[in-house]
């Protein structure tokens, strides 16, 4: 359950800093190069793999929750290295 609560510790704010920040500089974003999106979906990628590899726990509770996160970074940033270029 330690592991459980160190990623927690780590994934939580830095999800919410990441959404309210993006959310404050959406014009920001918008003529962003593909080759910045391909580098940004590498990063989540890799944060993914790590997430799902030393914390791959499915049974009910909130630590799946830390889990369903690594599985959404890891895809979300294999989508991003694949279509770099989509909306």
């Amino acid at each position: 359950m330690s592991t459980s609560r160190q990623i927690a510790r780590i994934l939580g704010p830095a999800l919410i800093a990441l959404g309210l920040t993006e959310a404050l500089n959406i014009d920001v974003f918008a003529g962003v190069p593909a080759a910045f999106v391909y580098l940004n979906g590498t990063v989540l990628f890799v944060a993914g793999v790590a997430i799902v590899q030393g914390h791959n726990r499915w049974r009910l509770g909130w630590p799946m929750v830390v889990t369903l996160a690594g599985w959404v970074l890891l895809l979300g940033g294999l989508y991003r290295m694949v279509a770099p270029a989509a909306a």
